[in-house]
């Protein structure tokens, strides 16, 4: 099994308290063709296994809930998917657009 280490890459000069609210879309890559999308920052709230399987079946690609020690829960979605998943997070109302993060290349 493939063990990915979450790459922080956030520069904030917000406070903890205004971070926690923000939702972080990233992208990793992995080798020359694969990337992985990493969605972290979703209200506890949520069942991230339904917004898990609602996303894979949005952006047709196959994906991961998976538990860090520095972030939480994270999704992982293989692919370049940051605008998908930010389409989505808006268009079904788990964060408001200017909560969302993208961070990559």
């Amino acid at each position: 099994m493939l063990r990915i280490q979450i790459i922080s890459i956030r520069i904030d000069e917000e406070s903890d308290t205004e971070t926690k609210k923000n939702v972080h879309v990233g992208l990793q890559q992995l080798n020359r063709w694969k990337t992985i999308a990493t969605v972290d920052g979703i209200k506890k709230r949520f069942n991230y296994n339904m917004i898990l399987e609602d996303l894979m079946d949005e952006c047709r690609c196959n994906g991961r809930v998976i538990m860090d020690a520095e972030f939480g829960k994270v999704i992982q979605l293989n692919g370049h998917q940051r605008r998908n998943v930010c389409h989505f997070l808006v268009q079904e109302g788990i964060v408001k657009k200017k909560h969302l993060k993208i961070h990559g290349f």
